[in-house]
């Protein structure tokens, strides 16, 4: 008895996930022949025209891939298998403490350096705390007015009138007993 060979009766598409069960009617459309024929031609992207009504279409014919193609599939896929793999390991593996620690260390510079300029807006406008209530430093200089410093001064002008208003108030009160 002599075995016959192996047939794949289902042709594949493109992806080589779904099989075909009826091509086309380009017969020269995906046509694979062994490795010692001439003929390997890829499926083309080519918009094929609608046949017309009145001619029989043909049969279906069932493409058989050699040994050679079905490695060489094999072997696609075992590639795009481990790159895939090796893709997703890289994305799952832990962070290198180095980096992590710079990231944190160039943020924590990076928010400093806000801060500083911020109080340096602060004290130029609203002045140094403390440093509004004179308008001569220690050596005898006159410091340069802050709106801190004319917000002080007014606020202490504030008060100095309230309190003459309040001591001339009490005296006429006084003056209306008399």
């Amino acid at each position: 008895m002599h075995s016959e060979p192996e047939v794949d009766t289902q042709s594949w598409s493109r992806d080589e996930r779904t099989p075909l069960r009826t091509r086309r009617n380009d017969p020269n459309r995906g046509v694979f022949v062994s490795q010692n024929s001439s003929v390997t031609e890829a499926p083309s992207d080519e918009v094929e025209p609608e046949p017309e009504p009145d001619d029989e279409p043909e049969p279906a014919r069932v493409t058989q891939l050699t040994e050679a193609h079905r490695n060489a599939i094999r072997a696609i896929r075992k590639i795009k298998y481990f790159v895939a793999r090796r893709k997703f390991q890289q994305a799952r593996k832990p962070y290198d403490v180095r980096d992590v620690i710079e990231q944190y260390s160039q943020g924590h510079l990076n928010m400093m350096v806000r801060i500083k300029e911020l109080q340096r807006r602060l004290d130029q406008t609203l002045g140094k705390p403390g440093s509004y209530l004179a308008g001569i430093d220690r050596v005898g200089n006159i410091k340069p007015m802050t709106v801190g410093a004319r917000l002080y001064r007014v606020e202490q002008q504030l008060s100095l009138a309230l309190a003459r208003c309040l001591t001339h108030a009490r005296r006429g009160k006084d003056e209306w007993r008399a």
